[in-house]
């Protein structure tokens, strides 16, 4: 869905295979389509996840934890508007111990960037893909059709 991510007809209908000359023109036709534009919707809302997912990962990958650490070691509990101003995003468990302590754990930093690599490998995965079949219909000996798009690649 090059319209998707792209968000310009001409370029998303040149990506898709059609000519600069007819682009314009072919693109805008399409994109006039109910049916391309809830195909356009659906891979917005899925790319806006992923966006999403990625970001999350991200913090947790590369966040700070300072604020963690400065409540471990703080000798009172902090006042309520000093919680909520604190960033606990990379927490994943706090208890207090026996004894008077807090025990806090952080999110695995390690897994968040495997899991980040997966995402982005997946991603290339899909442009590959994209480029690999883009590549067959340009050149397959079936051309008489090459002005128009796959279904789903607008």
């Amino acid at each position: 869905m090059f319209y998707a991510r792209k968000r310009h007809c001409a370029d998303a209908a040149i990506l898709a295979g059609f000519s600069p000359e007819e682009a314009e023109r072919t693109g805008e036709e399409l994109i006039s389509s109910g049916a391309v534009r809830r195909m356009v919707a659906r891979a917005g809302k899925r790319q806006a996840g992923l966006d999403t997912v990625r970001a999350g990962l991200e913090r947790l990958a590369f966040g700070r934890a300072n604020d963690a650490a400065k409540l471990v070691f703080c000798e009172e509990m902090p006042e309520q508007n000093t919680l909520a101003r604190l960033d606990l995003y990379n927490v994943s468990e706090m208890k207090r111990v026996k004894g008077g302590g807090v025990e806090i754990k952080l999110f695995d930093r390690q897994k968040a960037l495997e899991k980040l690599l997966e995402l982005e490998s997946e991603q290339d995965g899909h442009t590959a893909a994209e480029s690999f079949f883009k590549a067959l219909r340009e050149n397959s000996p079936e051309t008489e059709n090459a002005g128009e798009p796959a279904d789903g690649v607008l």
